[in-house]
């Protein structure tokens, strides 16, 4: 080895090193300066940890020739060993692709200790020019936690905290925010999460955005809670990135970028399947989810069960629920009673633990919910009802709704329906969707209140704003009938069946459907008319089957066929259509 090497190496002992592989870019052609990259990124690392060592492209070289290798041979999956071999305490590799004239970079960043993944990041670019351009903020979101980790004199001021460290900060914290917490445990509870977010602890970042969704210990706050989960994504918490991806996909807490969406599903895809890896069950959840939901590619509900199941064997009870759904569904998998009774057994007593314990008021609701809806066996509201009032209590808007409904209907508790309008209103102000259209319900009915069309027409616009696919539907119905008060507004009731429909409500596509026949508040079109049929029909609404009969009986947007045509009768009839089952007579 060369002197001046081992000068360097010595003089780096006392300090974290960082090694920057040779990025892998065998698919983006023979005019890209690699090197140009992974010394872009060393320049951010310096910038960002100036007190950890950032090994420079020569000490690299030299060290792996010493072991027999040369830089080039080190890109792609050996990344963790190399950085082991140059005794480096972080890795950093990349990789640059082209598809077509757009070039993309993504970045990985491992702790070579355990083999954790502590962030990744994206840049993208029409051009060479314009990759250029976003490769530098891409290294800077990369290298992002490194400026929390340790100097050679041990964690920097900024780290230095009341509580101790940050995970103890984290570890005290959550133990205060449990269902039963008074009002000063959880402040308590919020500072601490506080601190050890400041800190670069990423979780701590997520947990704090959970409060300030809620108001819990801190006033309600969708853009603070916001700002946690940018934060605690840019600190590497999968949970984070997840969450701030949904977002952005929906467009309900910030500005609706479905690009930017979709880099941060696949950088929360990484890290929590290596924090799954690692045995976090909750991580596997959400893993499952993105598989599931297709944020990353098509849906992949088999691979989705993979990972709840890993996260129901780490001990997380939703993600057993997760199992037990996918097979009371068939999703990705035959239906299986008795799987489903056997995952849900398994997840209430990991519920009941969490709950009692201190866990994520959630999984009080969520206890609720199994019992309530006898997954477990028989139904038994009267013990999810106290679950319900403890997690609405703590701020959990759907489990006000949950007990609105049960003293709604007197099940399990004695029938209140001036209590339920309470609590349906309590989730309504926290943004429960379902709790909004049930109050719109109890208003346009005279039941716990006086009768008030305008104020349930509001409130089932409202829950249509939360894309509640049943309010979206009422919406629609009484603007195309000029009903409750209101003129009538084809173009507006089109536009909120459609919500409806896209939100999975059958009766929501049948409507549009017949919007798109008879060219009212659409334009006319009568095949997307008997798609929409279609769709209705096979979601078993009857009028949305009689009117696919019709279509086929009288070839309006499809081919004539009468034999098709009395099948949907007989499923139109059977499901309660009255027209149906006249026409299937008069055939007779």
């Amino acid at each position: 080895m060369h002197l001046a090497l081992l000068i360097l190496t010595f003089l780096a002992a006392e300090q974290q090193r960082v090694a920057v592989l040779e990025f892998d870019a065998a698919k983006a052609g023979s005019d890209i300066d690699r090197t140009y990259f992974s010394d872009l990124v060393r320049g951010e690392v310096h910038k960002a940890a100036p007190q950890l060592f950032v090994m420079t492209r020569e000490s690299t070289v030299q060290l792996l020739k010493a072991s027999g290798k040369k830089l080039e041979d080190c890109a792609g999956e050996c990344e963790v060993e190399t950085g082991k071999m140059l005794g480096a305490d972080y890795v950093v590799s990349g990789r640059i692709t082209k598809v077509g004239t757009r070039y993309s970079l993504t970045l990985r960043l491992h702790a070579t200790a355990t083999g954790e993944l502590l962030n990744t990041a994206e840049a993208r670019g029409k051009s060479l020019d314009a990759l250029v351009d976003e490769a530098d903020k891409a290294a800077k979101e990369l290298v992002h936690p490194l400026a929390l980790a340790p100097g050679p004199s041990g964690p920097s001021p900024a780290v230095a905290l009341k509580c101790g460290s940050p995970a103890h900060c984290f570890d005290t914290a959550y133990k205060l925010q449990g269902k039963d917490a008074t009002a000063a445990q959880l402040k308590q509870a919020a500072d601490l999460f506080t601190q050890a977010c400041d800190a670069g602890h990423g979780a701590a970042c997520f947990w704090r955005s959970v409060l300030y969704e809620r108001g819990r210990g801190v006033a309600r706050s969708a853009s603070n809670a916001t700002a946690s989960l940018k934060r605690g994504c840019d600190a590497g918490d999968g949970s984070s990135c997840y969450f701030l991806a949904e977002s952005y996909r929906t467009g309900e807490t910030l500005e609706r970028d479905e690009p930017r969406a979709a880099t941060l599903y696949r950088k929360a895809s990484d890290l929590l399947r290596a924090s799954c890896a690692g045995g976090n069950g909750r991580d596997c959840r959400f893993a499952g989810h993105i598989l599931e939901e297709g944020r990353t590619g098509e849906p992949d509900a088999p691979q989705a069960l993979t990972f709840y199941a890993r996260g129901c064997d780490a001990g997380e009870g939703h993600a057993c629920f997760q199992v037990a759904r996918l097979y009371r569904a068939g999703r990705g998998v035959a239906k299986d009673p008795e799987k489903v009774a056997a995952f849900a057994a398994k997840a209430a007593p990991l519920y009941q633990k969490s709950c009692d314990g201190g866990g994520p008021i959630d999984d009080c609701h969520r206890l609720g919910v199994l019992l309530d809806d006898g997954w477990t066996g028989e139904e038994q509201p009267s013990r999810a009802a106290p679950l319900y009032g403890a997690a609405c209590e703590a701020g959990l808007a759907v489990s006000c709704t949950r007990l609105g409904y049960l003293y709604a209907k007197g099940s399990g508790l004695e029938k209140d329906e001036a209590r339920a309008a309470q609590l349906f209103h309590q989730a309504c102000e926290g943004d429960d969707a379902t709790g909004c259209f049930n109050l719109g319900n109890l208003y346009a009915n005279g039941r716990g209140m006086e009768k008030d069309d305008a104020r349930a027409v509001q409130l089932y616009q409202k829950a249509c704003d939360g894309n509640d696919a049943t309010g979206c539907y009422n919406v629609g119905f009484i603007y195309s009938r000029a009903i409750m008060g209101v003129q009538k507004d084809e173009p507006r009731a089109a536009q909120s069946f459609k919500k409806s429909c896209d939100g999975g409500d059958a009766s929501g596509c049948n409507e549009l459907a017949v919007f798109y026949r008879n060219g009212t508040g659409l334009p006319k079109d009568e095949g997307r008319a008997a798609q929409l049929f279609q769709k209705a029909c096979a979601a078993d609404d009857a009028n949305g089957c009689a009117n696919l009969g019709e279509a086929y009986q009288y070839g309006i947007g499809v081919q004539k066929d009468e034999p098709r045509a009395m099948e949907l009768f007989k499923k139109a009839c059977g499901g309660g259509n009255k027209k149906a089952c006249d026409d299937l007579a008069a055939k007779q």
